[in-house]
Protein backbone atom coordinates (compact mmCIF):
# COMPACT_ATOMS: atom_id res chain seq x y z
CA UNK A 1 0.00 0.00 0.00
CA UNK A 2 2.94 2.06 0.84
CA UNK A 3 4.70 1.60 -2.42
CA UNK A 4 1.40 2.20 -4.34
CA UNK A 5 1.06 5.73 -2.15
CA UNK A 6 4.40 6.41 -3.13
CA UNK A 7 4.42 5.66 -6.85
CA UNK A 8 0.81 7.36 -6.71
CA UNK A 9 3.02 10.47 -4.87
CA UNK A 10 5.41 10.26 -7.52
CA UNK A 11 3.50 10.21 -10.43
CA UNK A 12 1.40 12.76 -8.88
CA UNK A 13 4.55 15.33 -8.81
CA UNK A 14 5.60 14.67 -11.93
CA UNK A 15 2.41 15.66 -13.75
CA UNK A 16 2.35 18.85 -11.18
CA UNK A 17 5.72 19.62 -12.90
CA UNK A 18 4.68 18.78 -16.17
CA UNK A 19 1.59 21.39 -16.37
CA UNK A 20 3.58 24.23 -14.30
CA UNK A 21 4.14 26.97 -16.74
CA UNK A 22 7.65 28.19 -17.77
CA UNK A 23 9.34 30.85 -16.94
CA UNK A 24 9.69 33.76 -19.74
CA UNK A 25 13.08 34.95 -20.59
CA UNK A 26 13.74 38.57 -20.30
CA UNK A 27 12.61 40.99 -22.95
CA UNK A 28 16.63 41.99 -23.15
CA UNK A 29 19.60 41.16 -21.45
CA UNK A 30 19.98 44.17 -18.96
CA UNK A 31 16.36 44.19 -17.99
CA UNK A 32 16.65 44.67 -14.30
CA UNK A 33 13.72 42.18 -13.41
CA UNK A 34 13.45 38.87 -12.79
CA UNK A 35 10.27 36.58 -13.52
CA UNK A 36 9.37 34.97 -10.01
CA UNK A 37 7.93 31.57 -9.74
CA UNK A 38 4.45 33.39 -8.84
CA UNK A 39 3.88 34.66 -11.90
CA UNK A 40 5.00 38.07 -11.53
CA UNK A 41 8.01 39.91 -12.10
CA UNK A 42 10.27 40.75 -8.96
CA UNK A 43 13.50 42.08 -8.18
CA UNK A 44 15.42 41.82 -4.52
CA UNK A 45 15.54 45.33 -2.91
CA UNK A 46 17.27 45.84 0.30
CA UNK A 47 17.10 41.69 0.49
CA UNK A 48 13.19 42.08 0.46
CA UNK A 49 11.33 40.74 -2.95
CA UNK A 50 8.83 43.18 -4.51
CA UNK A 51 6.74 42.01 -7.56
CA UNK A 52 5.68 44.26 -10.26
CA UNK A 53 3.48 42.94 -12.26
CA UNK A 54 2.57 39.53 -14.73
CA UNK A 55 4.89 37.64 -16.83
CA UNK A 56 2.86 38.98 -20.27
CA UNK A 57 3.61 42.05 -19.43
CA UNK A 58 7.08 42.84 -19.02
CA UNK A 59 7.38 46.16 -20.11
CA UNK A 60 4.04 47.10 -17.83
CA UNK A 61 5.77 45.93 -14.93
CA UNK A 62 9.04 47.64 -15.72
CA UNK A 63 7.16 51.18 -15.70
CA UNK A 64 5.92 50.43 -12.63
CA UNK A 65 9.16 49.75 -11.07
CA UNK A 66 10.87 52.46 -12.34
CA UNK A 67 7.72 54.51 -10.88
CA UNK A 68 7.71 53.37 -7.25
CA UNK A 69 11.61 52.49 -6.64
CA UNK A 70 13.16 54.60 -9.35
CA UNK A 71 10.84 57.62 -8.99
CA UNK A 72 10.35 57.95 -12.41
CA UNK A 73 6.99 59.64 -13.72
CA UNK A 74 5.14 57.81 -16.45
CA UNK A 75 3.02 60.44 -17.52
CA UNK A 76 4.76 60.83 -20.64
CA UNK A 77 6.37 57.57 -22.85
CA UNK A 78 9.89 56.37 -22.17
CA UNK A 79 11.66 54.70 -25.19
CA UNK A 80 12.48 51.08 -24.05
CA UNK A 81 15.81 49.17 -24.49
CA UNK A 82 13.98 46.52 -26.05
CA UNK A 83 12.12 45.90 -29.37
CA UNK A 84 9.94 48.46 -30.01
CA UNK A 85 6.01 47.51 -29.92
CA UNK A 86 3.61 48.90 -32.59
CA UNK A 87 2.28 50.21 -29.11
CA UNK A 88 4.79 51.91 -27.82
CA UNK A 89 5.45 53.25 -31.37
CA UNK A 90 2.64 54.85 -31.39
CA UNK A 91 2.72 56.58 -27.88
CA UNK A 92 5.80 58.04 -29.51
CA UNK A 93 4.44 59.51 -32.30
CA UNK A 94 1.39 60.54 -30.47
CA UNK A 95 3.43 62.44 -27.79
CA UNK A 96 5.34 64.29 -30.39
CA UNK A 97 2.02 65.56 -32.20
CA UNK A 98 0.35 66.04 -28.89
CA UNK A 99 3.05 68.56 -28.41
CA UNK A 100 2.43 70.05 -32.12
CA UNK A 101 -1.10 71.12 -30.65
CA UNK A 102 0.80 72.87 -27.94
CA UNK A 103 2.74 74.94 -29.56
CA UNK A 104 -0.03 75.37 -32.38
CA UNK A 105 2.41 73.10 -35.36
CA UNK A 106 -0.35 70.73 -35.05
CA UNK A 107 -4.21 71.18 -35.89
CA UNK A 108 -6.22 69.65 -33.02
CA UNK A 109 -8.23 67.92 -35.63
CA UNK A 110 -5.07 66.60 -37.45
CA UNK A 111 -4.76 64.81 -34.13
CA UNK A 112 -7.20 63.27 -33.79
CA UNK A 113 -6.88 61.53 -37.29
CA UNK A 114 -3.43 60.15 -36.03
CA UNK A 115 -4.99 59.44 -32.95
CA UNK A 116 -7.54 57.04 -34.47
CA UNK A 117 -5.08 55.69 -36.77
CA UNK A 118 -3.22 54.73 -34.26
CA UNK A 119 -6.14 52.70 -32.49
CA UNK A 120 -6.95 50.89 -35.62
CA UNK A 121 -3.13 50.16 -36.57
CA UNK A 122 -2.79 48.99 -32.75
CA UNK A 123 -5.48 46.74 -32.61
CA UNK A 124 -5.19 45.25 -36.35
CA UNK A 125 -0.96 44.19 -36.09
CA UNK A 126 -1.51 43.74 -32.40
CA UNK A 127 -0.26 46.10 -29.59
CA UNK A 128 2.49 44.11 -28.33
CA UNK A 129 4.03 43.10 -32.03
CA UNK A 130 7.40 44.37 -31.98
CA UNK A 131 6.88 47.13 -34.80
CA UNK A 132 10.11 46.70 -37.25
CA UNK A 133 8.75 42.48 -37.65
CA UNK A 134 5.97 44.01 -39.96
CA UNK A 135 6.02 42.80 -43.49
CA UNK A 136 4.99 44.55 -46.54
CA UNK A 137 2.41 41.61 -46.66
CA UNK A 138 0.73 42.69 -43.70
CA UNK A 139 0.81 46.61 -44.52
CA UNK A 140 -0.94 45.26 -47.58
CA UNK A 141 -3.75 43.26 -45.71
CA UNK A 142 -4.54 46.45 -43.91
CA UNK A 143 -4.87 48.98 -46.71
CA UNK A 144 -7.29 45.60 -48.21
CA UNK A 145 -9.15 45.41 -45.04
CA UNK A 146 -9.91 49.11 -44.14
CA UNK A 147 -11.05 48.89 -48.20
CA UNK A 148 -13.43 46.94 -47.24
CA UNK A 149 -15.53 49.75 -45.19
CA UNK A 150 -13.95 52.68 -46.82
CA UNK A 151 -14.09 54.44 -50.36
CA UNK A 152 -10.46 54.62 -51.83
CA UNK A 153 -9.88 58.42 -50.67
CA UNK A 154 -10.44 57.93 -47.10
CA UNK A 155 -8.02 54.32 -47.51
CA UNK A 156 -5.09 56.82 -49.63
CA UNK A 157 -5.58 59.19 -46.24
CA UNK A 158 -4.96 56.46 -43.91
CA UNK A 159 -2.23 55.56 -45.72
CA UNK A 160 -0.71 58.88 -45.30
CA UNK A 161 -0.93 59.23 -42.00
CA UNK A 162 0.46 55.70 -41.52
CA UNK A 163 3.45 56.24 -43.41
CA UNK A 164 3.67 59.81 -41.94
CA UNK A 165 4.06 57.91 -38.35
CA UNK A 166 6.82 55.45 -39.84
CA UNK A 167 8.87 58.14 -41.05
CA UNK A 168 8.87 60.47 -38.12
CA UNK A 169 9.89 56.98 -36.26
CA UNK A 170 12.56 56.17 -38.56
CA UNK A 171 13.93 59.77 -38.74
CA UNK A 172 13.69 60.04 -34.76
CA UNK A 173 16.00 57.03 -34.82
CA UNK A 174 13.88 54.96 -32.88
CA UNK A 175 13.31 52.63 -35.65
CA UNK A 176 15.49 51.24 -38.62
CA UNK A 177 13.44 52.23 -41.87
CA UNK A 178 10.83 49.90 -42.89
CA UNK A 179 9.68 48.63 -46.11
CA UNK A 180 5.62 48.95 -46.36
CA UNK A 181 6.04 47.06 -50.36
CA UNK A 182 4.59 47.97 -53.38
CA UNK A 183 0.81 47.73 -52.83
CA UNK A 184 0.87 49.63 -49.65
CA UNK A 185 0.42 52.65 -51.40
CA UNK A 186 -2.61 55.94 -52.09
CA UNK A 187 -4.82 55.01 -55.17
CA UNK A 188 -4.31 56.96 -58.31
CA UNK A 189 -5.50 59.85 -59.35
CA UNK A 190 -7.69 58.26 -61.83
CA UNK A 191 -9.30 56.12 -58.99
CA UNK A 192 -9.42 59.17 -56.78
CA UNK A 193 -11.23 61.45 -59.63
CA UNK A 194 -13.76 58.31 -60.41
CA UNK A 195 -14.76 58.51 -56.94
CA UNK A 196 -15.34 62.17 -56.69
CA UNK A 197 -17.39 61.53 -59.70
CA UNK A 198 -19.41 58.77 -58.10
CA UNK A 199 -19.56 61.13 -55.17
CA UNK A 200 -21.48 64.12 -56.85
CA UNK A 201 -20.89 67.69 -55.75
CA UNK A 202 -19.97 68.37 -52.13
CA UNK A 203 -22.36 71.90 -52.12
CA UNK A 204 -25.52 73.11 -50.75
CA UNK A 205 -27.67 75.40 -53.43
CA UNK A 206 -28.95 78.21 -52.22
CA UNK A 207 -32.09 76.90 -51.26
CA UNK A 208 -31.05 74.47 -49.08
CA UNK A 209 -28.83 77.06 -46.72
CA UNK A 210 -31.97 79.65 -46.52
CA UNK A 211 -33.72 76.52 -45.20
CA UNK A 212 -30.54 75.49 -42.75
CA UNK A 213 -30.72 79.13 -41.60
CA UNK A 214 -34.55 79.12 -41.23
CA UNK A 215 -33.83 76.19 -38.54
CA UNK A 216 -30.69 77.23 -36.75
CA UNK A 217 -30.65 79.75 -33.64
CA UNK A 218 -28.86 83.35 -33.40
CA UNK A 219 -25.16 81.76 -32.84
CA UNK A 220 -25.45 79.19 -35.15
CA UNK A 221 -27.00 81.45 -37.55
CA UNK A 222 -24.18 83.36 -37.22
CA UNK A 223 -21.46 80.70 -38.01
CA UNK A 224 -23.54 79.50 -41.01
CA UNK A 225 -23.44 83.55 -42.81
CA UNK A 226 -19.59 83.36 -42.29
CA UNK A 227 -19.52 80.17 -43.68
CA UNK A 228 -20.85 81.10 -47.13
CA UNK A 229 -20.10 84.81 -46.62
CA UNK A 230 -16.31 84.94 -45.96
CA UNK A 231 -15.54 80.89 -46.46
CA UNK A 232 -14.71 79.93 -43.03
CA UNK A 233 -14.98 76.40 -41.82
CA UNK A 234 -15.22 74.94 -38.24
CA UNK A 235 -12.27 75.37 -37.19
CA UNK A 236 -12.59 79.18 -37.78
CA UNK A 237 -15.91 79.74 -35.81
CA UNK A 238 -14.72 77.65 -33.20
CA UNK A 239 -11.51 79.83 -32.56
CA UNK A 240 -12.30 83.81 -33.76
CA UNK A 241 -12.16 85.75 -30.78
CA UNK A 242 -14.23 88.36 -29.23
CA UNK A 243 -12.28 91.15 -30.39
CA UNK A 244 -11.68 90.12 -33.79
CA UNK A 245 -15.61 90.04 -34.10
CA UNK A 246 -16.24 93.06 -32.49
CA UNK A 247 -13.57 94.68 -34.82
CA UNK A 248 -15.73 93.41 -38.06
CA UNK A 249 -19.23 94.90 -36.84
CA UNK A 250 -17.91 98.02 -36.07
CA UNK A 251 -15.62 97.98 -39.57
CA UNK A 252 -18.19 95.79 -41.97
CA UNK A 253 -14.63 93.89 -42.88
CA UNK A 254 -13.84 90.69 -40.96
CA UNK A 255 -9.45 90.53 -41.40
CA UNK A 256 -8.61 86.80 -39.45
CA UNK A 257 -5.38 84.48 -40.41
CA UNK A 258 -7.09 80.97 -41.80
CA UNK A 259 -5.17 78.96 -38.89
CA UNK A 260 -4.51 76.07 -41.23
CA UNK A 261 -1.69 78.27 -43.31
CA UNK A 262 -1.37 81.44 -41.48
CA UNK A 263 -2.45 83.28 -44.95
CA UNK A 264 -4.04 86.37 -43.80
CA UNK A 265 -7.53 87.06 -45.19
CA UNK A 266 -9.56 89.59 -45.26
CA UNK A 267 -13.64 89.72 -46.65
CA UNK A 268 -16.43 92.57 -46.58
CA UNK A 269 -19.63 91.43 -44.62
CA UNK A 270 -23.04 91.86 -46.09
CA UNK A 271 -25.30 93.72 -44.10
CA UNK A 272 -26.94 90.67 -42.63
CA UNK A 273 -23.82 88.87 -41.43
CA UNK A 274 -22.97 92.18 -39.59
CA UNK A 275 -26.80 92.38 -38.32
CA UNK A 276 -26.75 88.49 -37.30
CA UNK A 277 -22.88 88.77 -35.59
CA UNK A 278 -24.69 92.02 -33.35
CA UNK A 279 -27.16 89.76 -32.41
CA UNK A 280 -24.75 87.16 -31.10
CA UNK A 281 -22.84 89.56 -29.29
CA UNK A 282 -25.65 90.55 -27.23
CA UNK A 283 -26.70 87.45 -26.73
CA UNK A 284 -22.96 86.39 -25.73
CA UNK A 285 -22.63 84.14 -22.40
CA UNK A 286 -20.24 86.12 -19.64
CA UNK A 287 -16.83 85.01 -19.92
CA UNK A 288 -13.17 85.72 -19.56
CA UNK A 289 -12.22 83.60 -22.70
CA UNK A 290 -11.36 84.77 -25.51
CA UNK A 291 -13.91 83.18 -27.93
CA UNK A 292 -16.44 84.64 -29.52
CA UNK A 293 -18.85 81.74 -29.83
CA UNK A 294 -19.34 80.40 -26.35
CA UNK A 295 -22.21 77.50 -25.32
CA UNK A 296 -24.79 77.80 -22.86
CA UNK A 297 -22.48 76.27 -20.19
CA UNK A 298 -20.00 79.05 -20.97
CA UNK A 299 -17.34 77.13 -22.44
CA UNK A 300 -15.95 77.51 -26.32
CA UNK A 301 -17.00 74.93 -29.07
CA UNK A 302 -14.63 72.20 -29.29
CA UNK A 303 -13.50 70.53 -33.07
CA UNK A 304 -12.61 67.41 -30.92
CA UNK A 305 -16.56 66.73 -29.49
CA UNK A 306 -17.46 68.40 -32.59
CA UNK A 307 -19.79 70.34 -31.26
CA UNK A 308 -20.64 72.73 -34.31
CA UNK A 309 -20.98 69.91 -36.75
CA UNK A 310 -23.54 68.36 -34.41
CA UNK A 311 -25.47 71.41 -34.12
CA UNK A 312 -25.42 72.21 -37.33
CA UNK A 313 -26.21 68.56 -38.58
CA UNK A 314 -29.25 68.46 -36.14
CA UNK A 315 -30.60 71.78 -37.72
CA UNK A 316 -29.69 70.66 -41.29
CA UNK A 317 -32.21 67.78 -40.36
CA UNK A 318 -34.79 69.96 -39.29
CA UNK A 319 -34.52 71.85 -43.13
CA UNK A 320 -34.42 68.55 -44.66
CA UNK A 321 -31.82 68.57 -46.28
CA UNK A 322 -30.63 64.77 -46.62
CA UNK A 323 -26.41 65.30 -46.75
CA UNK A 324 -23.93 68.17 -46.16
CA UNK A 325 -21.82 69.43 -43.53
CA UNK A 326 -20.88 72.58 -42.47
CA UNK A 327 -17.46 72.34 -44.44
CA UNK A 328 -19.77 71.86 -47.32
CA UNK A 329 -20.75 75.63 -46.64
CA UNK A 330 -16.71 76.70 -47.61
CA UNK A 331 -17.20 74.54 -50.84
CA UNK A 332 -20.10 76.48 -51.65
CA UNK A 333 -18.75 79.57 -51.47
CA UNK A 334 -15.73 78.38 -53.83
CA UNK A 335 -18.07 77.13 -56.05
CA UNK A 336 -20.37 80.39 -56.68
CA UNK A 337 -17.70 82.22 -55.93
CA UNK A 338 -15.65 81.21 -59.10
CA UNK A 339 -18.58 82.82 -61.08
CA UNK A 340 -16.33 86.20 -60.64
CA UNK A 341 -13.52 85.20 -62.84
CA UNK A 342 -11.42 86.53 -60.16
CA UNK A 343 -9.71 83.32 -58.57
CA UNK A 344 -6.53 85.93 -56.88
CA UNK A 345 -9.09 87.68 -55.00
CA UNK A 346 -11.30 84.97 -53.99
CA UNK A 347 -8.00 82.53 -52.52
CA UNK A 348 -7.51 86.06 -50.53
CA UNK A 349 -10.85 85.60 -48.89
CA UNK A 350 -10.10 81.77 -48.59
CA UNK A 351 -6.72 81.78 -46.85
CA UNK A 352 -5.70 79.93 -49.98
CA UNK A 353 -1.73 79.45 -49.90
CA UNK A 354 0.03 79.93 -53.02
CA UNK A 355 3.53 78.86 -53.55
CA UNK A 356 3.59 80.51 -57.54
CA UNK A 357 6.10 83.40 -58.09
CA UNK A 358 3.89 85.84 -58.81
CA UNK A 359 2.11 85.42 -55.33
CA UNK A 360 5.38 87.01 -53.95
CA UNK A 361 5.06 90.24 -55.92
CA UNK A 362 1.57 90.81 -55.41
CA UNK A 363 1.54 92.43 -52.45
CA UNK A 364 -2.51 93.37 -51.98
CA UNK A 365 -5.70 92.61 -53.67
CA UNK A 366 -8.03 95.57 -53.92
CA UNK A 367 -11.01 96.01 -51.98
CA UNK A 368 -13.35 96.20 -54.79
CA UNK A 369 -11.75 93.40 -56.34
CA UNK A 370 -12.96 91.39 -52.82
CA UNK A 371 -16.53 92.96 -52.81
CA UNK A 372 -17.44 91.75 -56.30
CA UNK A 373 -16.82 88.44 -54.91
CA UNK A 374 -18.93 88.31 -52.35
CA UNK A 375 -21.57 90.25 -53.54
CA UNK A 376 -21.50 87.53 -56.57
CA UNK A 377 -22.11 84.86 -53.89
CA UNK A 378 -24.81 87.07 -51.94
CA UNK A 379 -26.73 87.82 -54.53
CA UNK A 380 -27.08 83.84 -56.22
CA UNK A 381 -28.09 83.23 -52.04
CA UNK A 382 -30.52 85.94 -51.58
CA UNK A 383 -31.93 86.23 -54.99
CA UNK A 384 -31.33 90.29 -54.87
CA UNK A 385 -33.46 90.51 -52.17
CA UNK A 386 -31.04 92.18 -49.64
CA UNK A 387 -28.16 94.58 -49.50
CA UNK A 388 -24.65 93.70 -50.37
CA UNK A 389 -21.76 94.49 -48.63
CA UNK A 390 -20.27 97.91 -49.48
CA UNK A 391 -16.40 99.81 -49.33
CA UNK A 392 -17.99 101.95 -45.95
Amino acid sequence: MNKKTGTSASVSCKSTAALKPQKPAKPYADFPLFPHASGKWAKKIKGRTCYFGRWDDPYAALAEYESEILGVRGDRPVAPKGPLTVYEACQLFLEAKERGVDSTETAQRTFKDYLRTCKRVSAFFGSRTPIERLTPAQFAEYKFERAKTCNAITVGNEITRVKTMLNWLQRSKHIRQLDTGPDFRKPSRKVQRRIRRERGKLCYDAREIRSIMDESGIHLRSMILLGINCGFQNSDVERITLGHVEAAIQSGWIEYPREKTEVERRCPLWDITRKTLKQSLRRRVSSELPHFFLQAHGQPYSSVNGDVSKRFRTARSYALVSRGGFSWLRKSFATTAASAKDREARDYIMGHCDASMSALYVQEVWDDRLLEVVNVVGKWLFNKRTLMASAS
